[in-house]
Parts: C-alpha cells; sequence; structure tokens
C-alpha cells in the first residue's frame, strides 16, 4: 500500500486516496470520502494505464483481490477491538 495506491498482485495499482476504500449499502464502491472506485488503474511504474481513449478499468480478479484485502483489514480491525474488549 502506498500512500494513495493500493497494489495488486498484477503489478497494477488502483487509486485509493490514503488507502481508504469504502462500499455503500447499493454496493457502490469509493475512495477518500466522495471519490468514485475503481477511476483508473496504473502499471509498475507508476503511468496511467489506457485502453483506447479511456482509462483501464481493473479486471474481475483484481476487483475480488480488492474484495478481500478490504475483508482482511476489517478481520484484523474486529481482532483488535475484541482484544481491548478483552483488556478492559
Amino acid at each position: 500500500m502506498r500512500k494513495n495506491k493500493l497494489v495488486l498482485s498484477t503489478g497494477r495499482s488502483l487509486y485509493a486516496f490514503y488507502g481508504v476504500i469504502g462500499i455503500g449499502p447499493d454496493l457502490k464502491t469509493f475512495h477518500g470520502f466522495d471519490g468514485g472506485f475503481p477511476e483508473y488503474m496504473y502499471d509498475e511504474e507508476g503511468s496511467l494505464i489506457f485502453e483506447g481513449t479511456d482509462f483501464a478499468m481493473p479486471t474481475t480478479e483484481e476487483m475480488l483481490e480488492v474484495c478481500a484485502i478490504m475483508l482482511k483489514r476489517w478481520a484484523e480491525k474486529r481482532d483488535e477491538l475484541k482484544k481491548e474488549k478483552g483488556s478492559c
């Protein structure tokens, strides 16, 4: 995780303001507090990836990886809270 990019196993990365990725009740995703997600992809050198004249979008496999990353983060937060509760 770089400051504003979520680096995937493919070497490509997604812009995510300070690494924040959210999901609303309608299952639409966003980054930061108001940015659409995914917006665009970067290659391993940090250059924007284009498909024709449009920004490249992540593949289904890459979005599944994003889901796995976010699930892991929430599980870590849950475990942290459980530990805090147990130490009270």
